[in-house]
């Protein structure tokens, strides 16, 4: 399944569908369309500035269509349609409400999207639940469908980011951190704090935690750690791969993420997050904070780089305490998301990926 531009042959299907009845009454009165409306606007939906529209494919045929319209000041509202019924329940729907936020979010950098939806229609409720929206707490608003009264529901979908040290071969819930978030920061310009998991991570030898170390210079403790630079007088790489060896079958699977050449240590722990967030099939954009200009401490600075990245919500995660200010959130308008990620170990995810060989 894919989103794609609309077509000029694609122009007759949408005009069915929005004849259609049955069709369009799961979320909208029903209202004949005539052709040549129809034509206008098809010709000019496409060129509207406020609107992107695209059409749902499986294997080159038109399934669908969905569309962010009304796009100012950061938000957008989504519609979306199955058209063709024996493509409808297969999860189309969501993948392509999946990818379309996706785009919301990267390419257009929105803060939130918006939807409305009939409280009848559960099976779109559904969709929208699992893909991150939640309801509004609005006055209610009702439509006359056919005689009946439907209770509209307003939904919304903020623009999740989740901000976190460079770290080393991270355990599982940075992973999940990353995968929850629709932008993910990697946060390069703090100050690198001498054992902390930025250069260091426990994996399991001979049944039991034991820690793994990159040594780095100690010219750079106490500086940001975009600029912190291996101690390349130990052969540290080969060390950490040989405990592995020893230890878990299938190394060579991780051993080119080890023996990384990359001097730097952000830059070394920025390749393998990307490496291993592809081997768990992740896709969400990372940036680098040092990219980007922002400053500032603690939760002035988190702020600072929701807000650059056009971000709506902060997905917070457990070890934030005493550095979250959950009022100077609140204050900027940015929502916290609790990322409550029920860890099986606190082991690196390179334990996780090696033990199930």
């Amino acid at each position: 399944m894919l989103l794609a531009p609309l077509r000029e042959e694609d122009s007759d299907r949408l005009f069915a569908w929005i004849n259609d009845r049955d069709l369009v009454i799961s979320s909208a009165p029903f209202k004949p369309v005539e052709r040549a409306d129809h034509d206008a606007w098809f010709a000019a939906i496409r060129q509207r500035d406020d609107v992107r529209i695209f059409g749902i494919r499986v294997d080159e045929r038109l399934i669908g269509s969905c569309q962010l319209h009304s796009i100012a000041d950061g938000s957008a509202e989504l519609q979306i349609r199955i058209g063709e019924r024996d493509q409808q329940g297969r999860g189309y729907g969501r993948a392509a409400v999946e990818r379309l936020l996706a785009y919301a979010f990267g390419e257009l950098r929105l803060r939130q999207v918006t939807l409305h939806v009939f409280e009848s229609n559960a099976a779109a409720r559904a969709v929208y639940g699992k893909t991150g929206f939640r309801e509004v707490a609005a006055p209610p608003e009702t439509v006359e469908i056919e005689g009946r009264a439907e209770r509209v529901i307003q939904m919304v979908r903020p623009h999740v980011v989740a901000i976190h040290q460079p770290n080393f071969f991270p355990w599982l819930g940075y992973f999940d951190k990353l995968a929850r978030a629709d932008t993910f920061v990697l946060l390069d310009t703090v100050e690198f704090s001498k054992g902390s998991r930025t250069n260091r991570v426990e994996i399991e030898v001979n049944g039991e935690p034991h820690w793994i170390t990159a040594p780095v210079q100690r010219a750079g403790i106490g500086g940001p750690i975009a600029d912190v630079v291996f101690d390349e007088q130990r052969d540290w790489r080969t060390k950490i791969v040989k405990t592995l060896q020893q230890n878990y079958a299938g190394v060579e699977a991780v051993e080119d993420l080890v023996r990384c050449g990359e001097s730097r240590l952000a830059a070394y722990n920025e390749h393998a997050i990307r490496q291993l967030a592809a081997k768990l099939a992740i896709a969400t954009p990372i940036v680098r904070a040092s990219d980007l200009a922002v400053d500032g401490r603690a939760s002035e600075l988190l702020i600072a780089i929701v807000r650059a990245v056009g971000g709506g919500a902060y997905l917070a995660g457990g070890g934030a305490g005493g550095y979250q200010d959950d009022a100077a959130f609140a204050a900027a308008g940015i929502d916290l998301i609790p990322q409550e990620f029920d860890a099986p170990h606190g082991l690196s995810v390179l334990h996780e990926l090696l033990a199930r060989r």
